[in-house]
């Protein structure tokens, strides 16, 4: 049987998916997140960080679903599910720099979390005058 992977002109929808959050196209990011079997951990922080900057009303479920992956996927235990939670909610704040680089200091022991953590210290890191 011939097995058919449509690709159209931008690219395959991983490709896509990267370009819209490279650009801070939150439509486009998440049109293609929805087209693609799994979105990586890194990857679905950066999205969180897109609504939280683009439709802050629609971060609180966000971080909370995001929150959920992240206890299950770094297998936190209470009081760092805790930490965790406390600084995504945060991120929104007037300390949101500071939220972000200590998220990232909490999950950075982990090898396998390495690309969250640099995820949160660029955006902690950014340029808000920009």
């Amino acid at each position: 049987m011939w097995e058919h992977v449509f690709v159209t002109s931008e690219g395959p929808a991983y490709a896509r998916f990267r370009r819209a959050l490279g650009r801070g196209d939150l439509f486009a990011a998440s049109t293609h997140a929805k087209e693609l079997a799994h979105v990586g951990l890194a990857e679905a922080f950066e999205l969180a960080l897109l609504i939280l900057e683009k439709e802050p009303v629609r971060y609180e479920p966000a971080a909370l679903r995001l929150h959920a992956r992240l206890v299950m996927e770094a297998n936190l235990g209470l009081a760092d599910a805790s930490t965790a939670l406390a600084l995504l909610a945060g991120l929104r704040g007037k300390r949101s720099r500071e939220s972000a680089h200590a998220l990232a200091d909490l999950i950075g022991g982990d090898r396998k979390l390495l690309p969250v953590a640099d995820v949160l210290v660029r955006w902690g890191s950014r340029d808000l005058a920009a």
